[in-house]
């Protein structure tokens, strides 16, 4: 008898359904890719389809959104500031407003027959550490110009407001002292103006500031420029590798 009871209660565990995955809902993807971009939405579009069983639909989605956030980023690369802004909110919006359309009646099914809503607190606080790692990223960044010179194989940046002959000069006067010399150790260099002064950033190690003779070659080298460049009106900023300033020569 026990025996009998035993089979039938496992008979009945064979029988009753798994529970339905949570999933999450489509209307929240809108509202994610507008204010973090379509990437983190179109990861959670495809992972519900995985939730739904479709495995294929769940890797297609995976790739094609990796890939279509890479091209998106390529293209807003050389369009107009002035209208990167309207891009971005404009093709983040679209895809949202798809994801979310293309799974409505899913999610309405899945929700029916007794399925559960997924928390959107994880998600959301990835969206968040990534932003922020990417605004990081841009802070660190934007000091670096997109104009820059090659002389052998170190590289003067400069921003807008020098002139091509002014990067020119800099680059050969650094040629000619020696400071840039084609000895497979690249040095990186950028020329600004600010208030009719020029600022020469030098990219160096951190702890070159605690040397005492390498701190006094730069203050010789300041002067040398000081005398021979741009009237006088120049200050040496001894920077880290994203010309972010660590101490400023006179």
């Amino acid at each position: 008898m026990d025996e009998y009871l035993r089979d039938n209660q496992k008979q009945e565990k064979m029988n009753i359904a798994p529970a339905p995955k949570k999933l999450w809902n489509p209307i929240s993807f809108l509202i994610i890719s507008a204010v973090f971009s379509f990437l983190p939405t179109g990861i959670l579009y495809a992972l519900n389809w995985g939730r739904l069983g479709y495995k294929k639909k769940r890797n297609l989605y995976l790739i094609g959104s990796v890939l279509a956030f890479t091209l998106f980023c390529a293209v807003a690369s050389f369009i107009p500031e002035t209208l990167a802004m309207g891009f971005y909110i404009g093709v983040n919006i679209g895809a949202g407003s798809y994801f979310m359309q293309s799974q409505r009646k899913d999610y309405k099914a899945h929700i029916e027959n007794g399925g559960k809503k997924a928390s959107l607190l994880l998600p959301l606080f990835i969206c968040i550490v990534a932003a922020a790692i990417l605004i990081w990223a841009l802070f660190m960044a934007k000091n670096i110009p997109d104009n820059h010179m090659m002389f052998g194989s170190d590289k003067l940046y400069y921003t807008d407001n020098v002139q091509a002959e002014d990067v020119r000069a800099l680059g050969e006067y650094l040629t000619d002292v020696g400071l840039f010399a084609d000895d497979n150790n690249p040095v990186f260099v950028k020329l600004d103006m600010q208030e009719s002064i020029y600022m020469i950033s030098l990219a160096i190690k951190k702890e070159t500031l605690d040397q005492p003779d390498a701190m006094v070659a730069f203050e010789a080298l300041t002067d040398l420029i000081s005398d021979n460049l741009f009237d006088g009106n120049v200050q040496l900023v001894l920077s880290d590798n994203t010309f972010h300033p660590l101490k400023v020569l006179d």
